[in-house]
């Protein structure tokens, strides 16, 4: 990504599970310091609007999970993600829609993902389908079908 994208910049921010520091010493040997940024520890929802204000995408590049509220929460503020397919990720961010899906544990293809993304300017595309996934998954559906059931009832 850093010679496909020299102009691309990394935040991550968030809790680290992990000890940090072999992530800031990988950082350091690959002479990335000044284009990644680790904001390690809670983020407090004021100061979630400006992380996602300034993202492009929403990298979620999971080992395993389940869900992840990230994704929710990047489609609240129009962002496309790029994910692993792992857990329900696919089910909440349809691949070439609303973001793009890759295998776990491929860096290659995570890497790919990032640069097509950008190389590609598939955020107006992808921003698009994240709206529409935003209109499917809320809750004006569901009130439209219980007022309708009320009604026939």
């Amino acid at each position: 990504i850093a010679e496909a994208l020299p102009e691309a910049r990394l935040v991550v921010a968030g809790a680290f599970y992990d000890d940090i520091a072999p992530h800031r010493a990988q950082i350091r040997r690959h002479g990335l310091s000044e284009r990644v940024r680790l904001d390690a520890g809670y983020v407090a929802d004021a100061d979630v609007p400006r992380y996602f204000a300034a993202a492009d995408v929403v990298v979620q590049p999971y080992v395993s999970a389940t869900q992840s509220g990230v994704a929710q929460i990047a489609f609240h503020f129009d962002k496309p993600v790029i994910t692993t397919d792992v857990g329900g990720l696919a089910e909440i961010v349809p691949h070439e829609e609303a973001g793009l899906v890759v295998p776990p544990e491929d860096p290659a293809a995570l890497a790919g993902a990032v640069t097509r993304f950008f190389k590609e300017e598939r955020a107006e595309t992808l921003a698009a389908g994240v709206r529409t996934q935003k209109e499917a998954h809320s809750w004006t559906p569901l009130y439209d079908a219980l007022e309708e059931l009320a009604r026939s009832a």
